[in-house]
């Protein structure tokens, strides 16, 4: 067969450019503004808390990089997760770097990635279409995203694009030589994520429609599909060599399970099996609840194909359930939301400017490739393997669940139909006028409409306020009080009846001592928890707890002579049962009540007996440099907060008071 004709209009003439080639500076142009996007996005998150802790996959693909560096990735471990970012993470630490330069690798391959849908676009819709669809990929805020996070939506994208093109190639020229690197690519985007090797059967059908004879189609489909079983063949090899037994690449089908129970919804939650996302509770806490219900131990292999089982008879017995569920799936999948499994693309707005500033949203992506399918389908044999590529993903996410990261490969390729839309639009407005955009209104009204419809569920996936309090959490447990703080409020400015929110602040002020802040937080958890606001038991509460945090709203509201009652009160009933702890602490309290009600000499005196009592005691040298301060003695106050700093110096607190009395500022 002739090919020539298929190729988008080959211009006549020796030596004359290809209108659906990309030229090299083009491409030079839409890789340095892709990775321009990406550092300054990088750049932009540096220390905060997107790239300065580690979060769920992500921090076990860290550990796991660090665990094939040492020698120690075996067992069960190589099974639970896709081998592919861990590798590609023990690889770029090897050479030197950490998850820093794993973020900035990452960035160059976005940016590569921005010339190959060009690239993949050029030949298929034209130049001005390809290099549109990737400058709309260097600049779309997803994608700019996922550079700065440790998880496999740049790699796996970067497998895929290469397939593409390499198909693409193969489709216009029909060499063996670009089946067999496309079917690399798809192999080892196999390997970070299972659902690539579905896309191996179905190809068959790009190679038979552009294949130019059935035998020669399936000989090139059959090289394709080998050479894309080569990589995962050869780390099952790796695996049973380390492990002396046949170990399968990964057990993420267990997930099937997350989109098929009585309380799935369509998007990514925890199970009854798992406590929470963390992999100690979702991996290993799974196959341990796994292991008492069926009353034996069990491997992560055996509780994969329990819940998988489960979640198989789940959907035979309720038909129509699983139908809703699918319709749900549907809508969740072509929204504008970004619903995350990992880290939060809402949540990370918050961080960066730019991706603030990027308005490119998949809520305006889908619409417009739909309306580009429209335009294309009578060309559909040349771009089959787009479409069977969207296919897939959307197919995966109605199986399993919907997410974000999940959707992701689809995105580019959706990119590219969008460009098209646009370029047909514009064509045909230049030759027919306004009336040449009634069709596309009609197409495009009701699918922007269905795009950024939201119920309930989607919603919260925009709020934020559980990632806010898990990264609050992690800061926590890292021994960061003041950043934890602040997560824990930001969770709290979103939605003030958050109950974990005040809960995690009530543990936070108590074990920093602040026992009003603390007894204030624990009753308003209570109180939210109480009302059902939120799942789970209310904390428990006792009753010197609920008097404290009446005293505390009396403080707090100003009527310090009451507040002064109910804490000396409080100070007998914790010296009667020998509470030394609550005893000072009511103590401190007493104090600031009467240095609120001007008596500086009883304050002075409280604050210096508990510093007599215990010299280390920094929220006595604090609020006696407060009464120090109000007596006009700025010299001692001052003096008071070097020695407290000598104690706690990493205590911000204890500079910003220091700052302030050394500005003169009113206390």
């Amino acid at each position: 067969m002739d090919r020539r004709g298929e190729r988008g209009g080959e211009a006549n003439g020796a030596g004359a450019r290809l209108p659906g080639r990309l030229g090299a500076r083009t491409a030079l142009f839409l890789f340095l503004l892709g990775l321009a996007a990406r550092l300054v996005y990088l750049w932009e998150i540096r220390g905060g808390p997107i790239a300065d802790v580690l979060l769920i996959d992500s921090e076990t693909y860290d550990r796991f990089a660090r665990m094939i560096l040492e020698g120690r990735f075996r067992g069960e471990a190589i099974y639970s997760m896709n081998p592919l970012y861990p590798w590609y993470l023990a690889a770029v630490y090897k050479v030197g770097g950490g998850p820093e330069a794993a973020r900035v690798v990452q960035a160059v391959l976005g940016a590569l990635n921005a010339v190959l849908l060009a690239r993949i676009g050029a030949p298929l819709f034209g130049r001005a279409a390809g290099i549109a669809a990737g400058a709309a990929l260097a600049l779309y805020g997803p994608a700019v995203f996922y550079a700065g996070a440790l998880l496999t939506p740049v790699l796996i994208e970067t497998a895929f694009l290469a397939a593409l093109l390499a198909l693409t190639a193969w489709g216009e020229r029909g060499r063996p030589v670009h089946a067999a690197l496309a079917g690399l690519a798809v192999g080892i985007a196999a390997l970070g994520r299972g659902n690539a090797a579905l896309y191996v059967p179905v190809a068959l059908a790009f190679f038979l429609a552009r294949g130019g004879g059935r035998r020669r189609a399936l000989a090139h489909w059959a090289l394709f599909a080998a050479v894309a079983a080569a990589p995962p063949l050869l780390v099952t090899a790796r695996n049973a060599l380390v492990e002396g037994r046949f170990v399968p690449i990964a057990a993420n089908y267990a997930a099937f399970y997350i989109g098929h129970n009585a309380d799935a919804r369509g998007l990514y939650q925890p199970t009854e099996y798992a406590t929470s996302a963390r992999f100690a509770e979702e991996v290993l806490g799974t196959r341990g609840a796994v292991s008492r219900e069926l009353g034996r131990p069990v491997t992560l292999a055996g509780s994969a194909r329990h819940l998988f089982r489960k979640g198989l008879a789940w959907s035979a017995a309720h038909p129509g359930a699983e139908a809703r569920l699918a319709a749900r799936k549907f809508f969740y999948f072509w929204n504008a939301v970004e619903s995350p499994t990992n880290l939060n693309f809402h949540f990370a707005r918050d961080f960066s400017t730019l991706l603030r500033a990027l308005p490119l949203t998949f809520g305006f992506v889908g619409p417009l490739a739909v309306l580009g399918m429209i335009y294309r389908r009578r060309d559909w044999r040349r771009h089959l393997h787009l479409t069977l590529l969207v296919a897939i993903v959307l197919a995966t996410a109605l199986l399993f669940f919907v997410s974000a990261e999940y959707r992701m490969p689809a995105a580019p390729v959706l990119l590219l139909f969008a460009a098209a839309a646009v370029e047909e639009m514009v064509r045909r407005a230049r030759r027919r006028g306004a009336r040449a955009l009634l069709f596309p209104a009609l197409i495009l009204a009701p699918l922007l409409l269905f795009a950024h419809l939201r119920d309930d569920l989607l919603d919260a996936q925009t709020w934020k306020r559980v990632d806010y309090l898990n990264f609050g959490t992690l800061y926590r447990d890292r021994g960061e009080g003041e950043r934890a703080e602040a997560m824990f409020l930001g969770a709290l400015r979103i939605d003030p009846r958050f109950g974990p929110a005040h809960a995690a602040l009530a543990a936070l002020y108590a074990a920093a001592g602040d026992d009003l802040r603390a007894a204030r937080h624990l009753e308003l958890a209570e109180r939210y928890a109480l009302s059902g606001q939120y799942e789970g038991a209310a904390p428990e509460i006792s009753d010197a707890t609920r008097a404290l945090a009446a005293a505390a709203e009396r403080y707090r509201a100003g009527d310090y002579a009451a507040a002064l009652v109910d804490f000396e009160r409080l100070l007998a009933s914790f010296e009667e049962r020998g509470d030394s702890a609550a005893a000072r602490s009511a103590r401190n309290n007493i104090g600031l009540c009467f240095w609120k009600t001007g008596d500086l000499g009883r304050a002075e005196r409280t604050f210096r007996e508990l510093l007599a009592e215990d010299s280390s005691y920094v929220k006595g040298y604090a609020n006696l440099a407060r009464v120090r301060v109000a007596a006009g003695d700025r010299a001692e106050a001052e003096a008071l907060l070097l020695r407290a700093l000598r104690i706690e110096p990493d205590n911000e607190r204890l500079r910003a008071q220091l700052e302030r009395i050394r500005a003169g500022a009113k206390e």
